[in-house]
């Protein structure tokens, strides 16, 4: 059971006041001993001469006047001195006592926690001189009032049992939490430290502790379970797969997704890590292995992908991000990543790359000038028939405006404002002639047609343009080749 600071200091007191000292004889005592003694030996002997010389009454005179003086200084001793030693000892315990009481004042005057004590009643005695730092009301205004006057009328039965339960002694912890009503109307979390003081005869006569004002850190607790639970909602909730492993590589957490993309639930990956790494396809254990000792023993962030084979027999294409995690004081937590299906992205990106090769082997083996170019008029791609016709090499072209690389300035705006305003609502013509500037600054005449380009969205892109140099054959297409309609 945890004591209170002044149970601690009047303990530590009262060791002090009883503390066992060596009993030792003062040396101021020897004189008196030594005359007392000399006085006996010397009315002996006095009253030994007068005997001898037949003055017995005056022998016996002065063994009386000798032994009243040896009478005085025992009587001292015995009697007077004893008690002048009572006295002083007594005084000597008040002082300590005051000591005490000072000392103990000094240390509830210092600490932040309210020191308080309650009667039988349950109505405060003494509170300390800083409650009003808790309760908004001074300490004279607290005393005499009851406990419970300042808790939630909704709380008062739970508190009162468990000072019932203290009272009866049957183990019941004398920490607990209580909230209480400020001054002001505001509620403040208290733990409060109790110890049921008791008389001699083991009666109850009222209760003493310590109130430590803790809604700071309720009020943090509280936030950090909001803050966990809203993450867990968005982590359970997420379509992807969310996971936590530990600096070990143990899984923390795995969040409900994980079963609609491996078939295995999110218990199964957080009793059993291994089963992660054996879901991952034999042919990429390696890549997996590799970049998984990077994120999480040299704490690197970045992604990779490996296929997994799930409980189906199904084989998946996972995309995975990690990156480390740390707390407040910057302590390795472990790695939290994502797994993504990509499997469908995958295979569309697969048949794009495909068909993307065989559209390049077309238009690199054909004697068309092939080139594509964005809504701004900038080159991503040409083939080399288009280069070795302009004597350029790629990097000559790619990047570039091609109106500002091919045509004459003098035409370069107006083909640009024909071709591309109308490319970017959907309508770029299919078919126009211009002519081109060869890195020579030869003219060649084009006859081009064009196909506008989208996105998965249906917005436009960019333009696909395949000419034919009919340079020397233009007196055949001499109706196309004005800007007044020359653009078809």
């Amino acid at each position: 059971m945890r004591k209170s600071v002044l149970d601690f200091a009047d303990t530590a007191d009262c060791f002090v006041v009883n503390e066992k000292r060596p009993v030792k004889v003062e040396r101021d005592r020897l004189p008196i001993l030594f005359m007392a003694f000399s006085a006996f030996v010397l009315a002996l002997a006095v009253s030994y001469i007068f005997t001898q010389i037949g003055f017995e009454a005056y022998g016996i005179f002065a063994f009386s006047a000798l032994l009243t003086g040896l009478a005085i200084p025992v009587f001292y001793f015995v009697a007077v001195r004893p008690v002048s030693r009572h006295f002083s000892a007594y005084d000597e315990i008040k002082k300590e006592l005051q000591k005490s009481e000072e000392r103990n004042r000094h240390i509830i005057s210092a600490i932040s926690d309210v020191y308080w004590e309650i009667d039988s009643d349950l109505e405060y005695s003494f509170v300390s001189g800083n409650a009003e730092k808790v309760f908004g009301y001074t300490a004279g205004e607290i005393a005499g009032r009851g406990f419970f006057e300042f808790i939630p009328k909704n709380k008062v039965k739970e508190v009162q049992a468990k000072f019932d339960n203290l009272a009866l002694g049957d183990g019941f912890s004398n920490e607990f939490e209580v909230w209480i009503a400020r001054e002001n109307g505001n509620m403040v979390c208290l733990l409060a430290s109790v110890i049921p003081v008791k008389d001699e005869r083991n009666r109850l006569t009222g209760y003493r502790g310590v109130l430590r004002d803790i809604t700071d850190r309720k009020n943090s607790e509280e936030a950090l379970k909001i803050s966990e639970t809203k993450y867990k909602i968005i982590a359970d909730n997420n379509y992807d797969w969310e996971f936590w492993l530990n600096p070990q590589g143990g899984v923390l957490y795995s969040s409900p997704s994980c079963e609609r993309i491996t078939g295995h639930t999110a218990e199964e990956f957080e009793k059993n890590s291994d089963l992660f790494k054996n879901l991952v396809h034999p042919d990429d254990q390696l890549v997996f292995t590799e970049n998984m000792t990077r994120f999480i023993e040299e704490k690197e962030k970045g992604s990779v992908r490996f296929r997994i084979i799930n409980r189906n027999g199904e084989e998946r294409m996972m995309s995975c991000y990690c990156m480390p995690v740390y707390d407040s004081e910057g302590q390795y937590l472990g790695v939290r990543g994502t797994n993504r299906d990509v499997t469908t992205r995958f295979l569309v990106e697969k048949k794009l790359r495909e068909s993307e090769r065989r559209f390049r082997e077309i238009i690199e083996n054909i004697h068309l000038a092939a080139f594509i170019m964005d809504v701004d008029g900038f080159v991503f791609y040409c083939n080399n028939f288009l280069l070795n016709t302009c004597d350029y090499d790629q990097k000559d072209v790619v990047g570039r405006s091609f109106f500002e690389k091919f045509i004459d300035e003098e035409d370069a705006k107006k083909l640009q404002h024909f071709l591309l305003g109308e490319a970017r609502h959907g309508k770029a013509p299919r078919h126009f002639v211009c002519k081109i500037t060869t890195k020579s600054g030869e003219r060649k005449t084009i006859s081009w047609n064009n196909t506008v380009l989208h996105n998965a969205d249906g917005d436009v892109i960019g333009i696909t343009c395949i000419g034919e140099d009919i340079t020397g054959r233009e007196e055949m297409y001499a109706a196309s080749m004005t800007f007044g309609g020359g653009y078809t």
